[in-house]
């Protein structure tokens, strides 16, 4: 009899230890989990996509075939000025947000945008290029560049226009921190295009980009993203809506899950090791 309890007791705290230990292990995991890096990071990737919805806006009307149906560009807020001008076959476009505008997406913007786009109807084709000047989104310094590659059907009904981005940004963050984004993406804008109305513009991101985060000029961490499931933006949101890409950072890899469709700042980080911590998008 005092055998038999024995093995019980030997059992139960065989159990126990096990329970313990697993416990210990993920709350080990947990804490090597670099939330707030990721959040930075994706802040910096959010803002490069905003570019590009504002560069899509504004040059909507400019790249459409003769042989297709015409489009209106997105509405954009009347604190927002517009200059166009042409030379030849190349058109300037200046997008001045004064010393501060905000969007539909509720984010603050300043100074320039200024787009050059040469376009052959014929191939259907549009080349862009995006520059800053005093820019600003909401406190963060922005400069650098951006090169698209635009295509669009004969007619809508053939298919959605699309894009391939090319990003190289620094984005300055307060206490001697700034990113680098550099990377290669896809967008297919598959709603809302030639409305005339900036919210129900919908668009698939694909591909993939490096972040880089220096303090005081000195690199401390790169970070790199592909979308493993196209990334879901609705220009009435700030954030992403769904979607899935595999992040990773020295020996750190994780996917990153965007969720279900719905409009909200959150998303989930998921280990290898399958432990999953929820991040708040900024």
């Amino acid at each position: 009899m005092k055998t038999k309890v024995l093995c019980a007791f030997l059992s139960m705290s065989v159990a126990l230890f096990t329970g313990c230990s697993n416990d210990s292990e993920n709350e080990a995991e947990q804490a090597l989990i670099p939330v707030e890096e990721v959040e930075l990071d994706l802040q910096s990737e959010f803002i490069s996509d905003q570019l590009d919805d504002i560069a899509e806006a504004v040059s909507a009307d400019e790249v459409v075939s003769a042989k297709a149906e015409s489009a209106e560009k997105p509405a954009l807020p009347e604190c927002v000025v517009v200059t166009t001008t042409a030379e030849g076959g190349l058109i300037t476009r200046v997008v001045d947000f004064g010393a501060g505008c905000t969007l539909a997406n509720g984010l603050e913007y300043s100074g320039k945008l200024i787009m050059l786009i040469a376009r052959d109807h014929e191939l259907r084709k549009a080349e862009i290029v995006v520059e800053t000047e005093d820019f600003f989104v909401n406190d963060l310094a922005v400069t650098g560049r951006k090169e698209i590659t635009r295509t669009w059907p004969e007619s809508l009904t053939l298919g959605n226009p699309e894009s391939v981005v090319s990003t190289e940004l620094r984005i300055e963050h307060p206490a001697g921190v700034h990113a680098e984004v550099t990377g290669t993406t896809t967008r297919e804008w598959i709603e809302g295009y030639g409305s005339g109305t900036w919210g129900d513009n919908v668009v698939l991101i694909g591909g993939d980009r490096t972040v880089k985060t220096y303090l005081n000029e000195v690199l401390v961490k790169t970070y790199q993203a592909t979308i493993t499931e196209k990334l879901r933006r609705e220009w009435a949101c700030r954030f992403i809506v769904s979607g899935v890409m595999d992040i990773s950072k020295n020996v750190f890899s994780a996917s990153l899950d965007f969720g279900d469709g719905n409009c909200d700042n959150k998303a989930m980080l998921i280990t290898e090791a399958g432990v999953s911590r929820e991040i708040v998008l900024r």
